[in-house]
C-alpha cells in the first residue's frame, strides 16, 4: 500500500515539473475562483446586515 502511494506522489511530482505552466495555470484558475466565491459571500453577508 506505501508504495503505492509513493509511486503516486512521484508520478503527481513528475507530472508537476513537466506541465509548469498547466500547473500554474490550474492553481491561478483556482485562486481566483475562490476568490469570487469569498467575495460573494462577504458581499451578500454585507447586504444582510443593512
Amino acid at each position: 500500500m506505501l508504495t503505492r502511494i509513493s509511486y503516486a506522489l512521484r508520478e503527481t511530482w513528475v507530472s508537476f515539473r513537466r506541465n509548469i505552466t498547466l500547473t500554474g495555470a490550474a492553481v491561478v484558475t483556482s485562486a481566483v475562483s475562490l476568490l469570487l466565491v469569498g467575495s460573494t459571500f462577504l458581499i451578500q453577508r454585507a447586504f444582510d446586515n443593512l
